[in-house]
């Protein structure tokens, strides 16, 4: 997993951070703990996945929603 990290970290830090200019993304957001919070969560989501198997259709409904209000909190007023 640390391996792993050292691979998905730099672009996804790089991708985060410029949200903010592209007004895509509140400016008080700690960009770091986001960085965190959206591993976490993107783990969470393929063990999921993978618990589920086919078709999947718990797993997408989750995602849906998910994005949802994830969204919904962080986007700029």
């Amino acid at each position: 997993m640390s391996e792993l990290q050292t691979i998905i970290d730099p672009p996804l830090e790089r991708l985060i951070a410029r949200l903010p200019e592209r007004g895509m993304l509140r400016t008080d957001v700690d960009l770091p703990l986001l960085v965190q919070v959206f591993k976490t969560n993107q783990l969470g989501l393929t063990a999921l996945w993978a618990v589920e198997g086919p078709p999947w259709s718990g797993t997408q409904q989750v995602i849906d929603e998910h994005i949802r209000l994830f969204c919904r909190g962080l986007a700029p007023a």
